[in-house]
C-alpha cells in the first residue's frame, strides 16, 4: 500500500484552521507505522513543555489522554480531522 501524504503546506494551514479546537492527526512515524493522535495544537490551560523548540518540519501536539505532548512530521500526514 502506498501512502498519498498531504502537502505540508496545506497540513500547516489545517493546523492553524483548528486553533484551540481538538483534531485528529493520521500519520506515519518515523519506523513507518501509522499512528493516529488526537489532541490540542494550542491548548488554552498552562500546560508546560520542556522549554525546548519544536524542531523545523515538526508540529507539537498536546494529548491530555495521555498528559503530554507529542510531535510529527508535517510532510508524513496522511489525515488531518
Amino acid at each position: 500500500m502506498t501512502n498519498t501524504y498531504l502537502n505540508p503546506t496545506e497540513v500547516r494551514e489545517r493546523v492553524e484552521a483548528k486553533g484551540t479546537k481538538f483534531a485528529t492527526v493520521t500519520f506515519t512515524k518515523k519506523d513507518g507505522t501509522t499512528r493516529v493522535k488526537n489532541g490540542l495544537f494550542k491548548p488554552h490551560s498552562k500546560i508546560k513543555g520542556t522549554g525546548r523548540p519544536t524542531p523545523t518540519g515538526y508540529i507539537a501536539i498536546y494529548s491530555p489522554n495521555e498528559q503530554k505532548w507529542g510531535m510529527f512530521a508535517e510532510d508524513k500526514v496522511l489525515e488531518v480531522k
